[in-house]
C-alpha cells in the first residue's frame, strides 16, 4: 500500500472510536461506482475546478479558473450577461438556507437569486474572497476576506468582528453552537460571542471543518485531527504530501483530497479506499469534494470535474479477478449454492467467490472455445462449449462428456428430475439422464431442429425456442404452443402466468386471454431481443441489439390492458455498464439470481443490477430562457411589443445520470391545450402567435416515462397594434354594422328613387297623352261635330255643297286618324338616351307647322351635355307644349327657341312675336285647356323654375331654368333635398 494509504489506515483507526455507526445500507466499493468526467471538451469553462455547489432547484454550480458555469447534467451554461468578474477565477461557492448562491472571486463577492447576478459591496474596500461558509439552517453566508469576516445576507451585509488577526487566518468554520473556529497556521482559536474562549496550539494547521456528523476536524496538511473531550486528538500517520480538503458525507464516511499525490480517499465502516489516476481519476491533484442532494460525490481536480455515483449496475473487471485483456463474455449462470459463474470466448469460465472471481481455464481442463451455457452439476457446473461438446467437473478438473454429438451445442439446463437437456444446432434437443442420451426431433413433435433456447417454467415444464416458435415438453413429446415469425432467442415467464418470447422481430407475449408483439415502432430500443428476465417487482428486463433496457410493471400492465406503447429505461455506461452490448446468444446471457438480483453477460464483462435500490427523484423541468427574435430575456415575465415575432422557450431539467434520455412535453396555454411531445429537444418555438396573454408550461419525463411536476412561466403577454385591440375590433364591428345599415338605407332610397322616376315617366306620358288628346283629338272631334251639324243643314239646302263638305270632312277625319296614330307611336319614344334635347326639339316644328309661317329658329349655346332621360323628357314636354301653343294660338311670324348649357344648370327660352295673352290667361290658362298648368307640373317634377312673360299684342316669352345632375348618379351622391322633393311629387301625384 502507498505511503498515504498505509498512514491513513493507521490514523483512521482512532476515528472508529468516535465515528458514528455506519448506516445499514451496504456501501459500494469505489471501484464499482460509476466515475464520469467532464472537461472543456464537454463545455467546462476551464479544467481547473476550484469550487462546487448545488442550488435547491437541482442545478450544479462549478467554479473554475476560467469562470462560473451552471451544469444540468447535459451541458454547462455560462452567463454572458453576468458581471465580468464571474468569467475569471472563482475562489468559493456557497448556498444558504434561502437558496441564494454566494460567489467568491478574486475581486469581490457576488450573489445569484431570482435569476439575477448582483455584486455585494462589503463595508471595506473589495478584495479577494478567501472563504465562503453556508450552513443549511442559516439564511446568510459567512464570508472571509484576507482581513475581515462578514455575515452577508442577514439585513444588508452585517459585519461580524472576530478578535483575531484575520490576515493570518487560513480557514474557519462555525459549529452548531454558533461558535467560530479559526486556524491561523499556529493554532486553532475558539471564539464565542466575539470573545476568545480557547486557543489550541497546532503548528501548521491550515484547515478546520465542522461536519454533518456534528464533529470538528482539523488538518495541518500532513495530519488529521478530531476534536473530542476538550481537545484535538491527532492520528499518528505520515499523511499525504498535502491534505487540502475534508468532507463527511450523509452516511458518515470521511472523504479527503490529497491535493497532488494520492487522489481522493474514503474511510467508512473501518475500511479505507483510495481512488487515483490509475483508477480513472482525472488527476491525483484533487482540490474539491462535494456531496449533492442525491448522495453522489463530485470531485474537482485540476484536470476536470468528476462524478462518483452508485449506478444501477455493478460491472466486474480484471481488477476483481476476471481474466485480463480483451475478453468476450458469452454466458452467465447461478448454481444451487448461489455462486455466479460466467463463460467467455476462449478464456474459460470464472466463479464469483465473495467479491473476487476465480478462473477455470486450460489448466483446469476447459477447452478454448465459446462457452454457450452452463448447467447445474453440484459444486462445478456443466459447461457447454460450442463445437467441442459438454464438460463436467470430475476428479479435480473438467472432462468431456462422452457420447455427445458433435456440432454447435448450446443452452444446457438441468431440470428438477436431474436430467441434463441441451440442443445441438440443426440436430435437435438431447436429454442425458442416468447416463442415457436421448435425442428429440421431428418424430417427437419438434418441428424445427434449430433450437436456440431452453427454459423451465414455474410448474416444471420445459420449453424450447426454435426458429419457428415455442415448443413445450409434456413428458412424452414436444408440442408447438406458439408460432413466431422469426427465431425465438429468449424465453421468460410472467408473474401472471404468461410467457415472453424474445425474437429478432420484437418481443412476443402470450397468455390464455391475449397476445401481442412489441417492436421498435412501439418504443423498444431495437427489434431484436436476445434474452429477457422478469424481476421480483414484475419489471421486465431485456437484452436487445441496442442495449439492456427495463420496462416497468406499470407499463407491462398497461400493455396487458391494451396500450401498445412503451418508454423503456435504456441503460448506458452512466448506469455502471462497461458495455451496452450483449451478444445474440440466447437466454444464457441473462438470469435472475436467487437473491433477486439480475445478471447480464455483456460483451465487456458480467454486470449485476439490484432492482429497486436506486430510486431517482422525478425530473423537474426548468424554464431557462425566453427569446424573442433571437433577443434573450431570461425566464421571468415578459411583455412583447406588437408585431409578428418568433418566440423561443428554452428549458432543461437537472438530471445527472443519463440526461439524454429525459424527454419533455410542453404547451402554450392560451394558444393550445394539448401537450406537444418534444422528445429530447430542449427548445420550443412559436411563430405568428396573435396578441394576448399566454403561459408556457413544460414537463419533464424520466427515462422510464414517468412525468415530473409541471413548470410554467409567470406569463408572456404579446402586445397588439392599436388595430388589434379589442376596442378597435368592436369599433370596426360597429362601423361595419353602421355601413351595412347605411348602404341598405341608401339602396332602398335609390330603389325608391328609381321607382319614383319610373312613376314620373309614366305620369308624364299620361299627361302628354292627355294634352295631345285635348289639343288634337278632342279639338278635331269638336270641329268634326260642328261640321257634321253644318253638313246636316247643307244636305237640305244644297246637296252639292254638302258633298264637298263631306269630302272635306273625310279628309279631316283621315288627318285626325293619322295624328292619333302619331300620338300612339310617340308613346315612350323619348325614354331612351339615344336622342339629345336639341334633336327632339328639332322635330317639333314639323309636327305643328301647317304653312310657311311662322319662322322657327332653334339654337344651342355652349357645349351640349347629355341629360338624364327623365330630365330631358320633362324639359322636352315643357318646350313642346310652348312651341305648340305658339304655332296654334300666337299668330306669330317668328318663334325662337334658345338652349343654354351652363356649369350646373340648363336654361331654355321660347319666345314668339305673336298676339300674346292677358295676365289672367297667363296665370290661369285658357279655359278648357291644360297647356300652361301641364307645363308647371312638368317643371315642378324636376325642381325647375318656369317663368311666363306675355302681354297682349307684344308676344310671349317662356323661360325654363333647372339644375343639372350627372347622367348616372351614384347612391352616395343622391341629393337628399331632391329625394324629399321627389317624394313630395310622388305623394302629390298619388293623391
Amino acid at each position: 500500500m502507498s505511503r498515504f494509504g498505509a498512514a491513513l489506515a493507521a490514523a483512521l483507526t482512532l476515528f472508529a472510536i468516535v465515528q458514528p455507526a455506519s448506516s445499514g445500507a451496504e456501501l459500494r466499493d469505489l471501484r464499482h461506482k460509476v466515475l464520469t468526467t467532464w472537461t472543456t471538451e464537454q463545455g467546462l469553462p476551464q479544467d481547473f475546478v476550484t469550487a462546487i455547489a448545488q442550488t435547491p432547484d437541482g442545478f450544479l454550480w462549478v467554479g473554475t479558473n476560467g469562470g462560473l458555469a451552471r451544469f444540468d447534467g447535459l451541458k454547462f451554461r455560462t452567463f454572458l450577461q453576468a458581471p465580468a468578474a464571474l468569467r475569471h477565477r472563482i475562489t468559493n461557492l456557497g448556498v444558504d438556507a434561502r437558496g441564494t448562491l454566494w460567489i467568491g472571486t478574486s475581486t469581490g463577492l457576488f450573489k445569484y437569486e431570482s435569476h439575477t447576478f448582483s455584486a455585494v459591496p462589503l463595508e471595506k474596500k473589495a478584495s479577494a474572497i478567501e472563504q465562503i461558509l453556508c450552513r443549511s439552517d442559516e439564511p446568510f453566508a459567512w464570508v472571509r476576506t484576507k482581513s475581515e469576516l462578514y455575515r452577508a445576507g442577514v439585513t444588508g451585509d452585517e459585519f461580524v468582528k472576530v478578535p483575531v488577526l484575520l490576515e493570518k487566518v487560513r480557514s474557519f468554520t462555525v459549529d452548531d453552537k454558533e461558535e467560530q473556529w479559526l486556524a491561523d497556521g499556529e493554532a486553532v482559536t475558539q471564539v464565542r460571542e466575539g470573545r476568545v474562549v480557547q486557543v489550541y496550539p497546532m503548528p501548521g494547521v491550515n484547515l478546520v471543518y465542522f461536519g454533518p456528523d456534528k464533529r470538528l476536524y482539523a488538518a495541518d496538511g500532513h495530519h488529521l485531527f478530531v476534536y473530542a473531550n476538550g481537545g484535538f486528538r491527532k492520528t499518528e500517520k505520515e499523511g499525504p504530501e498535502e491534505l487540502v480538503t475534508v468532507m463527511v458525507d450523509r452516511s458518515g464516511a470521511i472523504w479527503m483530497a490529497s491535493g497532488g499525490l494520492e487522489g481522493i480517499s474514503r474511510f467508512a465502516a473501518g475500511k479505507l479506499e483510495i481512488l487515483g489516476a490509475r483508477d480513472g481519476l482525472a488527476s491525483n491533484d484533487a482540490r474539491e469534494i462535494f456531496e449533492d442532494k442525491s448522495g453522489d460525490i463530485w470531485v474537482g481536480t485540476i484536470s476536470g470535474l468528476q462524478q462518483l455515483h452508485d449506478g444501477t449496475f455493478v460491472s466486474y473487471t480484471e481488477r476483481d479477478g476476471l481474466p485480463s485483456g480483451h475478453v468476450q463474455y458469452d454466458a452467465i449462470f447461478e448454481d444451487n449454492a448461489k455462486a455466479i459463474w460466467v463463460g467467455t470466448l476462449e478464456s474459460g469460465v470464472a466463479q464469483l467467490t465473495g467479491d473476487r472471481w476465480q478462473s477455470y481455464g486450460i489448466a483446469q481442463g476447459v477447452r478454448r472455445g465459446q462457452v454457450r451455457g452452463l448447467a447445474e452439476d453440484g459444486a462445478h457446473p456443466v459447461i457447454a462449449i460450442s463445437d467441442y461438446g459438454l464438460y463436467w467437473y470430475r476428479s479435480g478438473r473438467y472432462r468431456k462428456i462422452g457420447g455427445v454429438p458433435e456440432g454447435y451445442i448450446s443452452s444446457p439446463i438441468t431440470t428438477a428430475d436431474g436430467s441434463l437437456w441441451f440442443s445441438v444446432l440443426r440436430k435437435g434437443v438431447y436429454r442425458l439422464r442416468e447416463g442415457v442420451l436421448t435425442s428429440f426431433g421431428a418424430a417427437q413433435g419438434l418441428g424445427d431442429t434449430q433450437v436456440w433456447a431452453l427454459a423451465e417454467d414455474g410448474r416444471g415444464a420445459l420449453w424450447a425456442g426454435a426458429s419457428n416458435g415455442a415448443y413445450r415438453w409434456d413428458g412424452n413429446r414436444w408440442k408447438q404452443e406458439y408460432v413466431t415469425a422469426s427465431a425465438v432467442d429468449g424465453i421468460a415467464f410472467s408473474h401472471d402466468g404468461g410467457i415472453y418470447l424474445g425474437t429478432s422481430n420484437g418481443l412476443v407475449y402470450h397468455n390464455d386471454a391475449k397476445s401481442w408483439v412489441l417492436t421498435q415502432e412501439d418504443g423498444l430500443p431495437g427489434d431484436a431481443v436476445f434474452s429477457l428476465v422478469e424481476d421480483a417487482r414484475g419489471d421486465l428486463w431485456l437484452a436487445t441489439a441496442r442495449g439492456v433496457c427495463r420496462i416497468s410493471r406499470a407499463q407491462v400492465d398497461a400493455m396487458l390492458a391494451g396500450t401498445k406503447q412503451v418508454a423503456p429505461e435504456v441503460f448506458t455506461e452512466a448506469d455502471g455498464l462497461r458495455s451496452r452490448a450483449t451478444l445474440p446468444l440466447g437466454q444464457v446471457t441473462s438470469l435472475r439470481a436467487k437473491d433477486g438480483r439480475l445478471w447480464f453477460a455483456t460483451a465487456a464483462g458480467p454486470a449485476v443490477a439490484e432492482p429497486g435500490t436506486t430510486v431517482s427523484e422525478l425530473p423537474r423541468a426548468m424554464l431557462d430562457d425566453v427569446a424573442v427574435d433571437e433577443e434573450h430575456f431570461g425566464a421571468g415575465p415578459l411583455v412583447v411589443k406588437p408585431g409578428r415575432h418568433r418566440l423561443t422557450f428554452s428549458f432543461t431539467a437537472p438530471v445527472f445520470v443519463a440526461p439524454e434520455q429525459v424527454h419533455f412535453r410542453y404547451r402554450l396555454l392560451g394558444w393550445e391545450s394539448d401537450w406537444v411531445n418534444g422528445g429530447d429537444v430542449r427548445e420550443a418555438s412559436y411563430v405568428g402567435i396573435p396578441p394576448g396573454q399566454y403561459h408556457f408550461e413544460v414537463q419533464a419525463l424520466s427515462r422510464d416515462g414517468q412525468a415530473g411536476p409541471v413548470t410554467y412561466t409567470v406569463g408572456v403577454r404579446l402586445q397588439p397594434f392599436f388595430w388589434q385591440t379589442r376596442w378597435f375590433v368592436l369599433l370596426m364591428i360597429a362601423l361595419l354594422v353602421a355601413v351595412v345599415i347605411e348602404v341598405t338605407r341608401r339602396r332602398t332610397l335609390r330603389r325608391a328613387e328609381s321607382l319614383n322616376l319610373r312613376f314620373q315617366e309614366r305620369s308624364a306620358e299620361r299627361e302628354r297623352l292627355a294634352s295631345h288628346i285635348h289639343d288634337t283629338f278632342i279639338q278635331d272631334l269638336t270641329g268634326t261635330a260642328l261640321q257634321l251639324e253644318l253638313l246636316g243643314l247643307q244636305l237640305e239646302e244644297d246637296p252639292d255643297v254638302a258633298r264637298r263638305s263631306l269630302s272635306h270632312l273625310a279628309a279631316r277625319m283621315r288627318e285626325m286618324i293619322g295624328r292619333s296614330r302619331d300620338i300612339v307611336s310617340n308613346l315612350h319614344s323619348m325614354a331612351g338616351t339615344q336622342y339629345s334635347l336639341l334633336e327632339l326639339l328639332s322635330h317639333v316644328e314639323t309636327e305643328f307647322r301647317l304653312g310657311e309661317s311662322p319662322a322657327f329658329v332653334l339654337q344651342s349655346k355652349e357645349e351640349p351635355r347629355e341629360l338624364h332621360p327623365f330630365l330631358r323628357d320633362e324639359v322636352y314636354s315643357i318646350c313642346r307644349e310652348a312651341v305648340a301653343n305658339a304655332f296654334r294660338h300666337a299668330g306669330a311670324s317668328v318663334i325662337e327657341v334658345k338652349i343654354v348649357y351652363q356649369a350646373n344648370k340648363l336654361l331654355v327660352q321660347i319666345q314668339d312675336d305673336g298676339v300674346g295673352m292677358s295676365d289672367e290667361m297667363r296665370v290661369k290658362g285658357r279655359p278648357g285647356h291644360f297647356g300652361l298648368p301641364g307645363m308647371q307640373a312638368h317643371a315642378q317634377r324636376i325642381d325647375a323654375v318656369l317663368a311666363v312673360e306675355s302681354k297682349v299684342g307684344v308676344g310671349t316669352k317662356i323661360t325654363l331654368e333647372t339644375a343639372l345632375r350627372p347622367l348616372e348618379a351614384r347612391w352616395w351622391s343622391l341629393p337628399w333635398r331632391r329625394n324629399s322633393q321627389r317624394e313630395r311629387s310622388f305623394d302629390q301625384h298619388t293623391q
